[in-house]
């Protein structure tokens, strides 16, 4: 299953419930400063500062749950963009077909690649080109990794942003073109906050339909 992922604003929440709770145990480690002197079974076991520490260890755990880890997606061909992109001219719907036509965008096949490569390497001595070729040898498809996912209860059209909204690639994707390595993280993190800000600041609906169908 994928781990839970907050936002920072529920991460302040969390923070400010255990904050009241270290509060709360402070005052009873000194109760002629508050009202209530009750003294507690447990705190007679084993103490406030147990308290404090076992409070401190929860926080410390749920701040690692909470905030996601910036794991690096490692590609099965170190591509470089800049190459094809500025290099030979590509556009990127000349590899990531079908994004401005329909809702998903798409990983490039093998077929795209022989468009314009084949078993007989472009470059000299590329390490990159040798793993392709045998690809193309083996008839195998290249097992690219997806970087940029929205979780499976969000309805998300390339077509409708691209063609509709008028949003360019390196809008959500930042300047691909110009990296000489895969991308290995998305260009920002895909929060809820940040889509209905981006469609607050260009007067687009934010009701909860539009995106959870």
């Amino acid at each position: 299953t994928t781990p839970r992922e907050y936002t920072l604003t529920q991460i302040v929440e969390i923070l400010h419930v255990f904050e009241g709770i270290l509060i709360y145990l402070t005052r009873q480690s000194n109760p002629e400063s508050h009202r209530t002197q009750t003294v507690y079974p447990m705190k007679r076991q084993i103490g406030v500062p147990v308290l404090i520490a076992l409070a401190v260890i929860v926080v410390v755990f749920v701040l690692q749950a909470a905030i996601p880890s910036a794991a690096v997606i490692e590609q099965p061909i170190a591509y470089n963009h800049n190459i094809h992109v500025e290099g030979e001219g590509l556009e990127c719907i000349d590899c990531h077909a079908y994004s401005e036509i329909l809702a998903s965008a798409t990983l490039p096949d093998l077929e795209v690649c022989l468009d314009c490569h084949d078993t007989d390497p472009l470059s000299e001595d590329s390490a990159e080109e040798a793993k392709l070729i045998a690809y193309i040898e083996s008839g195998t498809e290249i097992p690219w990794q997806q970087v940029h996912k929205v979780p499976d209860h969000v309805y998300f059209s390339h077509r409708r942003h691209v063609v509709a909204g008028d949003l360019g690639c390196m809008d959500c994707h930042g300047d691909v073109g110009a990296t000489t390595e895969p991308v290995t993280r998305p260009f920002f993190e895909l929060t809820m906050e940040v889509c209905m800000d981006c469609h607050r600041e260009r007067q687009v609906s934010n009701d909860c339909l539009a995106c959870h169908r």
